[in-house]
């Protein structure tokens, strides 16, 4: 004999198995909602940013703070001048700013993570003259450190040490097993101030490519 009562239960417990599998969900899980390759939310990422103003040869250290609306850092930068020869790159200044990109998600520190560290907007950037003692001439016209060379014209821009002893933007760095990446900021030739955007993305396969996952910045006021 039909039982109907039996039918609708099993068209109940049916529905409920396939409503279950197309939200992801199994064994009481509530499921987990797949988001796109390009979304900023893909695993939770923060980038938070920490920073130090350096002076060579001054007992003085500045912690960079939060910028307004807890958003960023602020740091000061108390000197700016001669930053970098543009035709070797070599840093020829020792003002600037340490920075710290700390990378976690809900599971904490996010190791193996590409940090990318840019100079975004500027207003130290200026163009002047350095005493160029790799170009001496049979009359010198300037003296640097004792030695004679040649006054030769200069682009002074903000930039980010690469690590080999040149300013260059953008660098990217790669967290180690606690979160950090790291990068040194260095002023223009002039006041003003200057911002540096940190981003955070992990790599993903062709054709997603790398994956925006959080960023930051860090603005230099320099003096």
């Amino acid at each position: 004999m039909f039982n109907k009562s039996k039918l609708v239960k099993a068209t109940a417990s049916a529905l409920a198995l396939v409503s279950l599998a197309a939200c992801g969900g199994g064994g009481g899980s509530s499921g987990v909602p797949i988001l796109g390759p390009g979304s900023t939310q893909a695993q939770g990422w923060v980038v938070t940013v920490s920073g130090t103003s350096i002076a060579t040869g001054s007992s003085t250290v500045d912690q960079c703070v939060l910028g307004q609306g807890g958003s960023g850092i602020l740091c000061n930068v108390s000197g700016h001048n001669n930053t970098a020869d543009p035709a070797s790159g070599a840093i020829i200044e020792n003002y600037g700013v340490n920075l710290v990109a700390t990378v976690t998600n809900s599971g904490g520190p996010v190791g193996g993570a590409t940090v990318t560290f840019s100079i975004g907007s500027s207003q130290t950037a200026t163009s002047g003259s350095y005493c160029d003692i790799a170009t001496t001439t049979t009359t010198p016209n300037c003296t640097a450190n004792g030695v004679g060379g040649t006054l030769t014209a200069i682009a002074y821009q903000p930039g980010l040490n690469d690590g080999t002893g040149k300013v260059t933007t953008p660098i990217t760095a790669t967290t180690g097993a606690d979160g950090k990446a790291y990068a040194t900021y260095y002023p223009g030739g002039r006041s003003g101030t200057d911002v540096v955007s940190i981003v955070a993305t992990s790599s993903a396969a062709s054709p997603a490519g790398n994956i925006l996952q959080a960023q930051n910045s860090a603005t230099m006021v320099v003096n």
